[in-house]
């Protein structure tokens, strides 16, 4: 902060009073700002939240919110707004998201001096709305139209490529061929080799 103030000095030599004082306040740091998110969403809408510091003191006044989309290593949509002037908003809801694509979200700060913040860090979020079928065979019964006297069948769960990765594993045993494993109807493991006993 600087203060600057002056008097006058006539041609006889004759010395007026100060001025009023003009204080000058100077911010040459631009704000930083980032992005909050998870890296994996399972829904076609998300929330983008981000905050920002400005380090000087005159204070944030915009954020410019922009974002990539990508189809693995295709481009889809390069960098595009999501908006200027943002202030003082700090999320921003997504909508339209692809199954199976990958978006990329950047934030930059302006403050009250105009410094804007210099290249932004890039935060990636990936859409993975299913989980794939698992392949599923047999050790002991590997074949379906075959009788068995084993009463203890083993069940082996082939692990998918799922996009976020696969957690585990609803299964369910039953004479029923219409009933769909699920966290109502169904038992949840992670182990890929399933021993069934008799019930």
């Amino acid at each position: 902060t600087y203060i600057f103030e002056c008097e006058a000095t006539n041609e006889i030599g004759i010395q007026g009073s100060p001025s009023s004082q003009v204080m000058i306040t100077v911010d040459t740091v631009p704000p930083y700002a980032e992005i909050n998110i998870t890296n994996w969403v399972n829904e076609t809408s998300f929330e983008v939240r981000w905050t920002g510091t400005d380090f000087s003191g005159s204070g944030i006044s915009t954020y410019f919110l922009e974002y990539k989309e990508m189809n693995g290593s295709r481009l889809v949509r390069d960098w595009a707004s999501l908006g200027e002037k943002l202030w003082p908003e700090t999320s921003l809801r997504f909508t339209g998201a692809v199954n199976g694509h990958t978006y990329y979200f950047r934030v930059r700060a302006e403050d009250n001096a105009g410094n804007i913040g210099e290249e932004p860090a890039i935060f990636k979020i990936n859409i993975d709305l299913k989980a794939e079928p698992p392949d599923v065979i047999s050790s002991t019964h590997p074949k379906s139209d075959k009788y068995y006297s084993n009463k203890k069948p083993v069940f082996i769960v082939d692990r998918v490529d799922d996009l976020s990765g696969m957690d585990g594993f609803y299964y369910v045993v039953d004479k029923n061929p219409d009933t769909i494993p699920n966290k109502k109807t169904g038992k949840f493991v992670k182990d890929t080799t399933i021993n069934i006993e008799e019930e």
